[in-house]
């Protein structure tokens, strides 16, 4: 009977030690982590949550997902969260997101999972919450520099490109100060 009691104890104890260690690792992750019940009601929301949406765990914990952010409907992230509950695992492409509420907006990634009960049914979702905004901006960046820089190079190529096709026609009547001219043009290009 003592055994059984240590056994038990230190059962309890480990059981403990690994629902501290998971309270811990959900609580330290940089990315969003968030769980929702089969009537799409959130059952945890972490701080990496709070920092993306602006919006405390106690705001959220128990409300409806689209109620609180119709976005996810607008954008069709509600196709991964209902994936989520009949067994799907979803990834979402970059999408973007804003809540009014607390003016947050940028864009996100996530993955949608199912939750299993302890029986193996699906008895919710979970999904995890990348903030990508700084990304897209710095991509967006980027495209403009990339548009920009060619469209600067377009300009003196086009110079160089007509004077160039000048002096190679070998026209006769092309006069050496309009040849010269040419020529500095190229160069100064």
């Amino acid at each position: 009977v003592g055994r059984d009691v240590t056994r038990a104890r230190r059962r309890d104890e480990e059981l403990r030690a690994v629902r501290e260690l998971t309270r811990r690792v959900v609580q330290s992750s940089v990315d969003g982590i968030l769980a929702f019940d089969s009537e799409l009601r959130f059952t945890l929301w972490n701080p990496a949550m709070e920092r993306i949406a602006g919006v405390t765990a106690g705001d959220v914990l128990g409300k409806r997902a689209f109620d609180l952010f119709p976005f996810l409907v607008e954008t069709g992230q509600d196709r991964y969260v209902e994936g989520a509950l009949r067994g799907e695992v979803g990834v979402s492409p970059d999408t973007p997101y804003s809540v009014p509420r607390t003016g947050r907006q940028g864009f996100f990634q996530s993955v949608y999972c199912p939750l299993f009960g302890e029986n193996g049914e699906v008895a919710g979702g979970i999904a995890i919450v990348r903030d990508v905004t700084e990304r897209k901006q710095l991509e967006g960046s980027k495209e403009r520099f990339i548009a920009d820089a060619a469209h600067e190079l377009r300009t003196p190529i086009g110079i160089v490109h007509g004077f160039a096709t000048l002096l190679a026609s070998g026209r006769d009547d092309l006069s050496s100060r309009v040849a010269r001219e040419a020529i500095e043009s190229i160069a100064t290009q």
